[in-house]
């Protein structure tokens, strides 16, 4: 009896000592915690910086980065290409053109609208908008996700000077679909525009009113508005490409082309935005489960002539990565895939610069390359001639891209471009597609015989 009795004060005695073992380190486990972190964090501000400014001096990205780690700004910076001129620099308080990004907030007005139960996501789109083609099974559910079966983008749209809300919807209409709706994926900004649209019936305001006193308003968003809203763009970052190392200003059409779908913002509030979706007061739980991936994160890039942009938010790991450029032909993915690598901190490469060489083909290699090749799902249009024994891509608005060759079916447009253009040929060796290889995705077009 006695034995046991000693051995329970030995383990009381013992569970003590532990306790106060643990409450006595604790501080010092929270020190070293701190320290440790505080280190990775650094380490990743320099990798970012260092990054960053190795696409800056190959004049590969002039835009603003920012990330933030449990919704504080660790890294924020603005990089100018070193050929930009004051046209082109850009500040902080810049305002970038989003391009798709502005889906995150056309999604977020959305279910804000299905919170108030002035629509369900369930609802077919004849509900709002009559006598639409298949409006009677193509759910706004189906256009948020892509699953519409609606094309890219609306045919010969740049044939139009400018297209208000009204003229996109009878285009629209006009649209064939390329798959029964909610049976397959295929990106499609024609069902956006449809979603302006379900906005702007689905809460009694027009489309531009309610963005701005029920999203950008509430939220907070002083710096973040439609383009075509704003009379004087004040810090407006004006888009450019650059080729062979020339700044080439994209031509307002380019952003001027539809009435809606432009919206412009600073990296601040777009930050201010990714915050205010991820707590609890603006969006409820079940919007929020909509709005993120299963995986717990947010992941929307956008991209227009003259523009970059990227938001990315993970729920689980409290990361947030913004990036807003002014130009758009920059390594988009290749800076995407190793900003990632260096967040995760994983091994990334820094960029280098490249020089590809030219060689000359025989004009009966050439020949054989001529043609007329097409895409509907990217909405292309391209003709294949000769000119100065070169290749030359030719677009229906007169557009010319001059191409180099590398090998045989192997072309290049700039010798600092990691760019691939190539034929496709079958085994009858006849020419049967064009595909090009850019910033990390493969596009193909079909060769119209």
């Amino acid at each position: 009896m006695y034995h046991i009795t000693f051995q329970k004060n030995n383990l009381n005695q013992l569970r003590n000592l532990n306790s106060k073992v643990n409450k006595d380190m604790r501080p010092l486990f929270l020190i070293v915690t701190l320290i440790c972190f505080s280190i990775n964090i650094k380490a990743q501000i320099q990798e970012l910086n260092a990054y960053f400014t190795a696409h800056q001096k190959l004049n590969q990205f002039n835009g603003n980065v920012l990330v933030a780690k449990n919704n504080k700004v660790v890294f924020q910076n603005t990089f100018n290409i070193n050929s930009v001129t004051d046209n082109f620099k850009i500040t902080l308080k810049s305002k970038f053109i989003i391009a798709s990004v502005s889906k995150v907030f056309i999604k977020t007005a959305i279910l804000k609208l299905s919170e108030q139960s002035k629509l369900n996501i369930t609802d077919t789109i004849g509900k709002f908008i009559p006598n639409f083609p298949n409006g009677n099974v193509i759910t706004i559910e189906h256009l948020l996700l892509h699953k519409s079966g609606l094309p890219r983008e609306i045919t010969d749209y740049e044939k139009h000077n400018q297209l208000n809300l009204l003229q996109v919807i009878d285009l629209a209409k006009k649209e064939k679909l390329l798959f029964n709706p909610g049976i397959n994926t295929a990106y499609s900004n024609v069902g956006y525009f449809i979603l302006h649209y379900i906005i702007q019936q689905a809460s009694g305001k027009k489309y531009a009113q309610y963005m701005q006193t029920e999203i950008f308003k509430n939220l907070k968003l002083r710096n973040t508005d439609e383009y075509n809203n704003l009379k004087i763009k004040t810090a407006f970052a004006y888009g450019f490409t650059t080729e062979n190392d020339t700044l080439k200003p994209s031509e307002i059409k380019n952003i001027n082309q539809f009435e809606t779908g432009n919206i412009i913002t600073t990296i601040s509030d777009l930050f201010l935005f990714s915050k205010q979706i991820t707590n609890k007061k603006f969006l409820n739980k079940n919007s929020k489960k909509f709005l993120f991936h299963p995986d717990s994160t947010l992941i929307q890039a956008g991209g227009r002539p003259g523009y970059r942009a990227y938001l990315y938010i993970n729920l689980k790991n409290k990361t947030t990565f913004i990036l807003q450029s002014n130009q758009s032909n920059i390594p988009f993915d290749e800076i995407i895939k190793e900003t990632t690598n260096i967040l995760e901190g994983k091994t990334f490469t820094l960029p280098k610069s490249i020089i590809r060489t030219e060689i000359k083909l025989p004009s009966t290699t050439l020949n054989k390359y001529i043609g007329h090749f097409v895409s509907k799902e990217h909405n292309l249009n391209f003709k294949i001639q000769i000119l100065d024994n070169n290749l030359i891509i030719e677009e229906p608005n007169g557009n010319q891209t001059k191409l180099f060759a590398e090998d045989e079916n192997s072309f290049f447009d700039s010798p600092k471009s990691k760019d691939i253009y190539s034929f496709l040929i079958n085994e009858k060796k006849e020419i049967t597609g064009f595909q090009i290889f850019t910033n990390g995705m493969k596009i193909v077009l079909k060769k119209l015989q």
